[in-house]
């Protein structure tokens, strides 16, 4: 794949314009830090500077470990929000300049490495949302097997880079009345260069919706829907997936607590690409209640979807509850398609404020189908734990494990577990000086065990003015 980042080490336009992003950027926000932060309006600018040293004994989570790669960067970063009775507009981007020391050498470059856009115009009864996002990320930097951006699999280490993008537009009509109408259309990708695995390939996803819902009464309404998704990767195989799914959906009050949902539908996949896809159609359904009690919410509910590996049956039940100092939330349940066995899924959020600090503990464990057709088992742990020592510093332990199990023949279980500390000293009002360790373990079925140790320090600081 191509490398399309930002570069500044060449000549010509592209380093100019980067220059003059970041240089723009940077005089912009400087002038307003000039002006005193006294509006009270939900209109913001908003901007961050940072600059980092790390160093990393095996970046790549390779094996064996190539050797050791310092990084020193200069980080910016830019928003802006305007905001009217009836319209929202939000703006935010990122960038970096920096100096990379590698076991292939040395390298000074640019990369604009996120950026988002949200639009919103209220009218009478109307909507109109647009958004745009595109972000950047080294592969083996990411610190779960599970991609945050697109949800794609990480299985293979890979020295390699990931630029995802999405762009949305949406139309809702007649809110708040007896017929509500929504029009919903989705372009997203992932774009991946300079890998040297053929397990990363670009692809395109393109979702359009169509949606209703019709109040019937004041307890009873009907949702009908309508959806079409075509996914194509540009693999080895050429894989092309097109779903098309209609279904109603119906909503009923049965008392002031307790609501019923259920909905009827049907869905057909038409794929090409690997030998053991093949085109699959069939009904779709579910079912269930949720009760509300006094500290939150319980439910349960029973569901068959189709994907790429066929009909998937669900039963969940599931509930939150608001603890005085927290929240707790989570869900158990048996999953089964027509081509495996079944299985355990389950997921539990929890997050407990103390009197300097806090602590969130996350897991999850899933089941989903593969390009190839085959279900593969994801299982997530992560726990976090931050102390506020006095005014001016503070101490936090992160800890995350997640590991992917595949039923294709001869796929291979993988697994990724990182642990870090960090300690955040505020130097002055607008100034913090952040550090910290971290230990990175990379596991293949048959294959050494790939780790890596880093250490960092950033200084930096963010700063708002409102207009």
């Amino acid at each position: 794949m191509g490398d399309t980042r930002v570069r500044i080490s060449g000549t010509g336009i592209g380093r100019q314009t980067a220059l003059a992003v970041f240089c723009g950027t940077t005089l912009l926000a400087s002038g307003s830090v000039l002006l005193a932060q006294q509006s009270n309006t939900a209109n913001e600018i908003r901007f961050g500077i940072s600059t980092s040293l790390r160093h990393e004994t095996n970046e790549r989570l390779a094996t064996p470990a190539p050797g050791s790669t310092t990084r020193l960067s200069t980080d910016l970063s830019f928003g802006l929000t305007r905001q009217t009775t009836t319209s929202l507009l939000d703006f935010s981007t990122s960038g970096a300049v920096f100096f990379e020391d590698t076991p292939a050498g040395t390298t000074t470059d640019a990369e604009l490495s996120g950026l988002r856009l949200y639009f919103e115009k209220e009218a009478a009864r109307s909507k109109l949302t647009l958004q745009a996002r595109v972000s950047e990320s080294d592969l083996s930097n990411l610190s779960t097997l599970v991609d945050p951006i697109t949800g794609d699999l990480l299985t293979v280490e890979d020295p390699g880079r990931r630029r995802s993008f999405s762009l949305g537009a949406a139309l809702e009509a007649g809110r708040d009345g007896p017929l509500e109408t929504r029009l919903a259309l989705t372009r997203s990708g992932a774009r991946y260069y300079n890998t040297l695995s053929p397990s990363y390939a670009d692809s395109d996803t393109l979702t359009v919706e169509a949606s209703a819902r019709m109040r019937l009464s004041p307890v009873l309404s009907l949702t009908p829907s309508l959806s079409y998704t075509d996914y194509e990767a540009q693999d080895a195989v050429s894989t092309r997936r097109e779903t098309r799914t209609a279904r109603l959906g119906m909503s009923y009050e049965l008392d002031q607590v307790t609501s019923l949902n259920a909905s009827l539908g049907y869905s057909s996949i038409d794929q090409s690409g690997a030998a053991t896809l093949r085109n699959r159609d069939g009904a779709t359904f579910a079912l269930g209640v949720t009760r509300q009690v006094t500290t939150g919410q319980v439910g349960l509910s029973y569901d068959r979807t189709l994907d790429n590996n066929g009909t998937r049956d669900r039963l969940t039940l599931s509930g939150s509850m608001e603890l005085p100092r927290g929240k707790l939330s989570g869900s158990i349940g048996y999953a089964k398609s027509a081509q495996s066995d079944g299985g355990l899924v389950a997921s539990i959020d929890y997050s407990h404020a103390l009197p300097d600090g806090q602590i969130t503990l996350a897991a999850s464990r899933a089941v989903s189908a593969s390009d190839a057709g085959f279900d593969q088992i994801t299982t997530q742990l992560s726990a976090a734990w931050s102390h506020q020592i006095n005014g001016s510093s503070s101490f936090g332990v992160n800890a995350s494990y997640s590991a992917v199990d595949t039923s294709a023949p001869g796929g291979t279980d993988t697994s990724r577990t990182t642990l870090g500390v960090s300690y955040d000293y505020q130097l002055t009002q607008d100034w913090t000086l952040s550090s910290g360790l971290q230990h990175r373990v990379a596991e293949r079925q048959g294959q050494p065990d790939a780790s890596s140790n880093a250490i960092f320090v950033t200084i930096g600081r963010d700063f708002s003015y409102r207009y």
